[in-house]
């Protein structure tokens, strides 16, 4: 064993920064074992199942290398993953490529064939010989002939590329009937068959989040999940004998099993029993360990040979700690980070003898069913009072990942189930709330206290991850602290400017706020605005004027209204009371909107071609002070935008940084000195083209320097090298020791190389002022009209300076440049960085509703911009959030408690900003710990259902680890069950062993 550790060795390296080598090793452990497992004959799966965090992907993409690498023709190998959804498509294939680059030793093929184009299908194929990655995911498998008008042809000419003998099969079939929508199942199961006979045989398939097949593939006459079905006919793994019978051509090209070797992955390996696990192989092979086992028993017995499973483990001063006692559970139903946290009590005011009605009404309601109960999480008065079940969604196209706009939460027990339980409930109290207090919706004392807790973190630059059941509470929350960041915060915080700051306070910062005041006071008539432009009567105005495509009409209302346009606004009010638009002030108003539409042209300034106009469409909420500076909107916002583009303040001198150290002195002073004759094409640019123009020179003349083509002379503007940019000075003047540590990290790399890292530097600096905490501060100091750098830095040296946190955050990404570049751009590409970030906000939300959740947990992981990220459970696998984070929220309660661990588990991994603190002090304090939160209300209904939960949470935390005992969660709350707060479970905090860990392993 030995010897052969050597020889893996000599092919992986797992060890990187950041990460402990006792880490690394077990990584390296698992690998070797379970790579050794799969050599020997007859061996065909190995199951990992270590705790969310540990490190499954890479374990997964170790043993396929080393099999890769062992295999008779490795250029030839082909590999194959499966995974639950398309943004883990595009986290498999960014882990893959980094671990190519980084860890992968064995020679360049594997490297050159992870690089390559078209790893990701969005719909099922045949395997190729050719394509030596593929990534699918598993909603593809379930949605193979959907939603298709012309199937056959789209499954003749798209999926089997007019293969001949599919198409031969395909007309047999329609022949045959198999196109008439009751036989759709057959249909189905004829196409997964057809896969697997056309498809290459697979060395090594990779399945993340086994669990996800559970329940097995039903029987032959397919009567289970249809994802299940086809994924096991598509890998060989049963025989479909009606289908050969009808088709016997089929018979012989049939591959039992498509797969060689499968790796299966998952936190999770079984909910309830041990047969989940049994079922999962069924879905996959045809043979293996378990195929012909009798009883839980015979599974049991079996299970130390073929599944590993560890658990994250911390050496802190010498001693052994296992994950659950590194995080603080807050079951106290506190918001706050306090480790004797206080639980939410009911106040003595009208606010919250309006929750104690609708808590009455809610139970009597219940108590109407047989069995007076009610499933955790499923009662929407526990998040908020927001009732818009049916509001429309974004159009998601063809994307088998979307959710359905008509359900109110996205991941249920029951399918059947959509909507609350107290829907209606909720619906008739708010509406009567709303009619007594002018329109005004009710307080949700749960939601305010996490609110005002959160309000607290922000202004500390800590991130927190909410998750949420109801995809109304998404934007409600995110609503409700957007306006509380800008106003608390901002405007009346950072805005301030008093005291020595007051020289900064000048009339365009007067304005802004003044703007942001009225923006939020007159946030009823903002939303009477949406309905005016929703109507058809404004669009088919709208559509007379045939006025270009990229002028919308609501940009043109929004400036109506905030330049006072006085029949717009006379109209909105007359809605607000009537609840209608009277046709006599409607067109009046449209009227003088024509009339408007000349001066907004002029003042939109569309042509200026420095500003993208590939803008990521949004569907939610942002902030005032982000939405401020955008196209169309008035004020002085979008023409500092557009100033930024033509200034060159956030771009690096790469002259002045490398003449600044002795070590690249010489080689910078060269490199300007070649700079020898004037280019006419620079006559009549921009300051910014001059300066990239040279700097592009510069960068050629160090790396090239016998290419003659770059010698310029000097600007008749002067040589704008020979002057630092602000960020040169931040980086030189502020931010000296962390420049100085980066400096030496890549010291040794070639010009080439290192220039591009400091391009990527650059790019996320820049994202910063340009689109994230920076801009406002940046905004400031132009505003007052002298020295930019100077004002700029000014706001943000001195640790009482109004924006010092924005200095810090970019100490942050400097200090941290590598573990950032790791997680979110493996690329190194300066573009996709400015690209990824470019829409950074202080809160976002995130649903099935949004398509871009890759950009989202991207923006997530960096310092900064956004601090809280409001998610339905969509987000709860698959996505690491854990950088920058080390708080989580259960505030929408999920009944499954495996889906609460995969929750914390966004946060609670390697190299987390717990890990990273634990390890670098050797300290197991409160303030290093992962924090989880149970947010719930005392003496209230909401206690019997964490009651339940945690004590479900604590049986799933000790059976975790020992797999083979048989649990039943039962998902109900009895509302008649008398329980108090001192019936809430304490959290474990004992250290937890793992039973199947990897020097238990028994298959080899």
């Amino acid at each position: 064993m030995a010897k052969q550790r050597e020889e893996i060795n000599a092919v992986i390296d797992l060890q990187s920064e950041g990460i402990a080598a006792v880490i690394a090793n077990r990584q390296l452990a698992v690998i070797s074992k379970a790579y050794a497992y799969l050599s020997q004959p007859g061996n065909n799966i190995i199951y990992i199942a270590d705790e969310v965090g540990l490190g499954k992907t890479y374990i997964g993409l170790g043993i396929a290398a080393l099999l890769r690498h062992s295999g008779r023709n490795p250029a030839k190998h082909v590999d194959l993953m499966i995974v639950p959804k398309k943004n883990l498509q595009d986290k498999w294939l960014k882990e893959l490529r980094n671990f190519a680059q980084n860890n992968y030793k064995g020679g360049d093929y594997f490297r050159n064939a992870a690089s390559i184009d078209n790893v990701i299908h969005n719909r099922l194929r045949p395997i190729s010989p050719e394509q030596l990655f593929t990534i699918f995911r598993m909603t593809s498998f379930s949605s193979l002939i959907t939603s298709r008008h012309r199937v056959r042809e789209y499954l003749q000419d798209e999926v089997f590329s007019n293969d001949p003998f599919c198409k031969g099969i395909l007309w047999q079939a329609y022949d045959q009937g198999y196109f008439n929508k009751p036989n759709k199942g057959l249909l189905v199961r004829l196409v997964a068959c057809l896969l697997n006979a056309v498809s290459s045989k697979v060395d090594c398939l990779i399945v993340d989040e086994a669990h996800n097949f559970k329940y097995g593939p039903g029987g032959e006459n397919g009567d289970g999940a249809v994802r299940n079905q086809v994924t096991a006919r598509f890998l060989g793994a049963i025989k479909d004998k009606d289908i050969l019978k009808a088709f016997p051509d089929l018979q012989g090209k049939m591959k039992y099993p498509l797969a060689k070797k499968i790796i299966c992955l998952s936190a999770t390996p079984k909910d309830r029993q041990l047969w989940e696990i049994k079922n999962q192989l069924d879905c996959l092979m045809s043979r293996h360990l378990l195929k012909d086992v009798a009883t839980t028993e015979d599974i049991k017995a079996l299970l130390p040979s073929f599944l590993i499973r560890g658990n994250m483990e911390y050496r802190l001063n010498g001693i052994d700690y296992s994950r659950n006692q590194c995080r603080h559970e807050h079951r106290q139903g506190n918001v706050t980070k306090d480790p004797e946290g206080k639980p939410i009590t009911l106040e003595d005011n009208l606010d919250n003898v309006f929750w104690q009605l609708l808590q009455y009404k809610s139970i009597r309601h219940l108590s109407q069913k047989a069995n007076a109960s009610f499933e955790i999480g499923m009662l929407a008065g526990f998040e908020s009072y927001q009732l818009d079940m049916d509001k429309r969604v974004a159009e998601q196209g063809d994307d088998e990942d979307s959710v359905d706009p008509g359900k109110e939460y996205e991941i249920l027990q029951s399918r059947s189930q959509k909507i609350s339980q107290d829907a209606n409930v909720v619906r008739s109290l708010v509406g009567s709330y709303k009619d007594a207090f002018g329109n005004e919706p009710p307080p949700h004392p749960k939601l305010s206290k996490l609110e005002t807790e959160l309000l607290r973190q922000f202004a500390n630059q800590e991130k927190a991850l909410i998750f949420v059941r109801r995809i109304a509470t998404v934007d409600e929350l995110l609503r409700h602290l957007l306006q509380r960041y800008d106003q608390e915060l901002v405007n009346s915080g950072y805005l301030s400017l008093g005291g020595k700051w007051t020289r900064y306070l000048t009339e365009k910062v007067r304005a802004l706020r003044k703007a942001c005041q009225k923006f939020y006071n007159d946030r009823k008539r903002s939303d009477t605005l949406t309905l005016l432009n929703e109507s058809g009567e404004l669009d088919a105005w709208w559509r007379k004027l045939d006025l270009p495509a990229y002028l919308e009409r609501i940009e043109l209302l929004r400036y109506a209204y905030a330049n006072e346009n006085v029949p717009l606004i006379n109209l909105l009010d007359d809605h607000l009371v009537h609840g209608k638009f009277r046709r006599s002030q409607k067109q009046t108003a449209l009227n003088s909107l024509k009339a408007l539409l000349p001066v907004w042209r002029e003042q939109l300034g569309r042509t200026d071609e420095d500003i993208s106009e590939d803008e990521e469409s949004e569907i939610r909420a942002d902030s005032f002070f982000k939405d401020y500076f955008k196209k169309g909107r008035p004020g002085d916002g979008f023409n500092f935008r557009k100033k930024i583009y033509r200034e060159n303040w956030y771009d690096f001198n790469f002259y002045q940084l490398l003449l600044a150290d002795q070590n690249w002195k010489t080689a910078a002073l060269s490199a300007k000195k070649s700079l020898g004759t004037f280019l006419p094409e620079l006559e009549g640019k921009r300051p910014h083209q001059v300066f990239t123009a040279y700097q592009d020179a510069f960068n050629i003349a160090l790396t090239k320097p016998e290419t003659p083509a770059y010698r310029l002379k000097t600007h008749k503007g002067g040589n704008p090298l020979s002057k630092a940019t602000f960020l040169t000075e931040l980086l030189l003047n502020c931010c000296q020791e962390e420049w100085e540590e980066w400096k030496n990290k890549h010291r040794n790399k070639e010009w080439p190389e290192l220039l591009n890292e400091l391009a990527v530097l650059n790019s996320l600096l820049q994202s910063v002022f340009q689109h994230g905490s920076g801009l406002l501060p940046s905004f400031v100091a132009d505003a007052k009209e002298g020295d930019f750098t100077r004002d700029l830095i000014g706001l943000l040296k001195e640790p009482e300076a109004p924006f010092h946190f924005v200095l810090q955050e970019v100490k942050t990404i400097i200090k941290d440049f590598s573990l950032i570049v790791s997680v979110n751009f493996q690329e190194r590409d300066p573009k996709k960085v400015i690209d990824r970030l470019k829409n950074s906000s202080p809160v976002i939300g995130a649903s099935g509703q949004d398509k871009n959740r890759s950009a989202i947990a991207a923006r997530f992981r960096m310092p900064g911009f956004p601090y809280a990220l409001v998610a339905t459970d969509i987000f709860h696998e698959g996505e690491d959030l854990h950088t920058y984070c080390q708080s989580v929220y259960h505030y929408g309660i999920a009944w499954n408690p495996s889906s609460i661990e995969q929750r914390t588990g966004r946060v609670d991994r390697i190299n987390s900003l717990s890990y990273r603190r634990l390890i670098a002090s050797q300290d197991l304090n409160f303030s290093n710990k992962v924090q989880v939160f149970y947010p719930y209300l005392s003496r209230s209904v909401e206690v019997n259902q964490i009651v339940k939960l945690l004590g479900h949470v604590n049986r799933f935390l000790e059976d975790f680890n020992k797999i083979d005992s048989v649990q039943r969660y039962d998902s109900e709350v009895n509302i008649a069950e008398e329980v108090t707060e001192s019936d809430i479970p304490k959290a474990i905090t004992s250290r937890i062993y793992s039973k199947y860990d990897v020097e238990h392993f028994k298959g080899i």
